[in-house]
């Protein structure tokens, strides 16, 4: 079986401030988390790892609040494109796993950007990559093709957790496991493959964050309000010219550029009719005045890679072939970033990235908020532990919960 890459234009229409970038409708939530919540789709189980993880999110109010604001630029453009391919939203967090949504981040394993693609698969998505570009960095290349490939690993595995832990572990290494436990696409219980532990870790931190989105007071988390409107627009050029040019057109500072188009390296780097960079919305009408156009009437530039499978079966894909074939992407995750910059100004999310890619303790730590109708017997039950341990650990005298009140447990991670 082959898996071609089949390259399909899309123009549109860049967007003033009421419409959205590339000209696709979304939800007219006010706020962006608003709009967000309303496409969840994945199971929110606070299991013993997501539980781990909420409190490794969320024990710093400064540190997420910057994760946030680092999201601010770019999560209008992801989430579009999420329910533009008719993805969970929950998928539109995963740099928020993989990079903390730094554009900048560089792992130990040399793989970059937001979404953190190693040099063979940036290749296999046709991303340049040389001296003067690195479009694994590109906001709108990096986006379509990550989502494109979860979107393929969906239709290998008919299941997101498994689609989503493939594209950490590689689509082989998954369905390799998957056959070992006797189980097949569709029907499989996720939580009982034997996953390494940064795979077995990483839908977890996925359901945290989401988790944390949809009940920030929950967590004592004051989320900002994001507008739920496009904040950059996409353009392209008409011609050949260089960055600088493109800049000075534009009426923008070289650093705001730069957080926005981090994939061009050099000022001299010359791009033509094809290529396109992200610039602030205020500063669209201002470029497109400097080359004589229309803001109404220039189409956007955009080629979203998809992938398709061919298979003999429409309703099955032949996945020991795609084992044989080797994987489209074995990504390890982004731990230890080592940007220069990021280490000058982001020393909180490199701490987070740290604790979060370090493999959790044996014994863990647990906040549990009681909620209404839970008793010490179903959070005993829950969590594999012993009644009378939890309220030794938590000073209960009686049997007694209130509604809100947190108990901290401390669990082992293999009782079950």
């Amino acid at each position: 079986m082959s898996v071609p890459l089949a390259v399909e234009a899309d123009e549109g229409t860049p967007a003033p401030d009421v419409m959205l970038i590339n000209n696709y409708n979304t939800r007219q939530d006010a706020d962006i988390w608003a709009r967000m919540r309303r496409g969840f789709q994945l199971s929110h189980e606070e299991t013993k790892l997501v539980l781990y993880y909420e409190r490794l999110y969320t024990k710093s109010p400064k540190t997420f609040a910057r994760l946030v604001a680092n999201a601010k630029p770019y999560i209008f453009y992801i989430l579009t494109q999420t329910e533009r391919n008719g993805m969970p939203s929950e998928i539109a967090l995963l740099p928020g796993v993989e990079s903390t949504f730094n554009p900048n981040a560089k792992s130990s394993s040399n793989a970059y950007g937001m979404w953190q693609f190693v040099a063979s698969t940036g290749t296999r998505f046709n991303m340049a990559q040389n001296s003067s570009i690195d479009e694994r960095q590109d906001l709108v290349k990096s986006t379509n093709s990550a989502l494109s490939y979860l979107n393929y690993l969906h239709k290998l595995f008919g299941q997101w957790e498994p689609a989503i832990g493939a594209y950490n572990w590689g689509e082989g290494n998954m369905y390799r496991e998957i056959v070992n436990s006797g189980q097949t696409p569709g029907n499989i219980n996720y939580a009982s493959l034997n996953l390494r532990s940064e795979t077995e870790n990483y839908v977890p931190k996925l359901i945290a964050l989401a988790s944390i989105i949809d009940n920030p007071s929950k967590f004592g988390v004051n989320l900002e309000d994001v507008e739920n409107k496009p904040v950059v627009a996409v353009v392209n050029s008409p011609k050949s010219m260089t960055i600088a040019q493109m800049i000075n057109l534009a009426g923008i500072d070289e650093g705001t550029f730069n957080k926005l188009n981090p994939q061009y390296k050099t000022t001299d780097y010359t791009v033509g009719s094809k290529d396109h960079v992200v610039l602030p919305l205020s500063n669209q009408g201002v470029y497109l005045a400097g080359i004589g156009r229309n803001q109404f009437q220039t189409p956007i530039n955009e080629t979203p890679i998809i992938l398709s499978v061919e298979s003999s079966n429409d309703d099955e894909v032949d996945l020991i072939a795609l084992a044989a074939a080797g994987d489209l992407n074995n990504q390890e995750s982004n731990s230890n970033t080592e940007s220069a910059d990021v280490k000058k100004t982001n020393n909180e999310l490199d701490n987070l990235i740290t604790e979060l890619n370090a493999p959790p303790p044996e014994t863990l730590t647990i906040n549990y908020i009681v909620a209404n109708g839970d008793t010490l017997f179903s959070i005993a039950k829950h969590f594999g532990e012993d009644i009378n341990e939890i309220k030794t650990q938590n000073n209960i005298v009686g049997n007694s919960l209130t509604v809100g009140e947190t108990l901290t447990i401390k669990t082992s991670q293999t009782s079950s």
